[in-house]
């Protein structure tokens, strides 16, 4: 049940950024004599949102239980989202007290702005690498699938692995078994952490590659859930 709860995370962080994202335009239009009535539609898109983000953050909490994500990246993370969800509810005491507090609500209104804009790339940094923005711009992003090898002025003098066997787990594996990410407790960032396998056990046997379980997932049907990427990611060639 746990597990369960957890993975609804990603369905039900979404509420929050669009509650409160929401709530913050009603709020700024209210501000004029023209749109003063949305004032109360700012007031239940807060409420809304404050609820959905407390929801989400103990979703996300449980999420975190399974030891899929790296833990330092887990807390940044974490910690934004509860203080995110701690200025929303300052902003909701604010907008809701009988005395008004023009400027203090304004400052706050801009933190919650801040919080969820921090809060949304650490949570993308979790679920699709720590370069999801910055890769696009290096040419070898590990999001897009493609596999860019560096050049070899001399294949004599390549690096079996390095030059050969990494770029393709950069592009087609790190997204889920990387730095941040580690599902079934799974690296492949790293030759040693590669060879200690994950919760199921190792995944490669020296010298015996048809019999080691990351072949044997990457031959899989795409239809079999097993299958190694999943079939909504990028697949490997024949190549």
């Amino acid at each position: 049940m746990i597990t369960f709860l957890g993975h609804l995370h990603p369905v039900l962080v979404h509420l929050p950024i669009g509650f409160l994202l929401l709530a913050l335009l009603f709020l700024w239009m209210s501000g004029k004599p023209k749109y003063a009535q949305l004032r109360m539609a700012a007031k239940i898109s807060l409420l809304l949102g404050t609820v959905a983000a407390l929801i989400s953050c103990i979703t996300g909490y449980l999420l975190s239980l399974g030891g899929d994500y790296d833990h330092a990246a887990v807390g940044r993370h974490q910690n934004l989202a509860l203080l995110t969800t701690a200025i929303s509810l300052a902003l909701l005491y604010l907008v809701t007290a009988p005395r008004r507090m023009p400027r203090l609500t304004m400052v706050t209104a801009w933190l919650l702005f801040l919080g969820l804009l921090l809060t949304g790339h650490f949570g993308g940094s979790l679920t699709h690498g720590s370069d999801y923005l910055t890769g696009a711009w290096k040419g070898a992003s590990a999001s897009d699938g493609k596999v860019v090898r560096p050049p070899i002025p001399d294949v004599q003098q390549a690096q079996v692995y390095t030059d050969v066997v990494q770029p393709i787990l950069k592009a087609k594996c790190y997204s889920c078994h990387g730095p941040d990410k580690q599902k079934g407790r799974l690296r492949l960032d790293d030759s040693l952490r590669m060879m200690e396998g994950g919760k199921d056990g190792k995944v490669i046997l020296p010298g015996k590659a048809d019999e080691s379980e990351l072949i044997k997932r990457l031959n899989l049907s795409t239809d079999d859930e097993d299958h190694m990427p999943p079939k909504e990611k990028s697949q490997l060639s024949n190549e």
